[in-house]
């Protein structure tokens, strides 16, 4: 029985730490990403990380990539700058793999 609880317990350790790299790279990508969008012309040059840490933020609850993609698209539109769709989502693949390696470096 003693085993039993063990194993189901280690599973559980196991799907914790999962899920928390799960996060932490979605949220390391975003930040990357604004940082990135921050490069754009027509986007602010003041309070880089603060907005960097607003892009992150935009998912923390359902963990999704059209949360993102709404608050950058409104971002970028709001300031006039030139930044597509496609190029928002090209860059959060690229930023994904940057974002889990430095994860798994940590």
């Amino acid at each position: 029985m003693s085993t039993q609880l063990s194993d189901r317990e280690k599973g559980f350790e196991a799907e914790f730490k999962r899920d928390k790299k799960h996060v932490q790279v979605g949220s390391t990508r975003n930040r990357l990403l604004g940082l990135w969008l921050l490069e754009k012309p027509g986007l602010p040059t003041t309070e880089h990380e603060e907005y960097a840490k607003d892009v992150a933020l935009a998912d923390q609850q359902k963990q999704r990539v059209e949360d993102i993609m709404r608050k950058v698209m409104k971002d970028t539109s709001d300031r006039s700058a030139k930044v597509s769709k496609a190029d928002v989502r090209q860059k959060l693949t690229e930023l994904r793999a940057t974002a889990c390696e430095q994860v798994t470096a940590e």
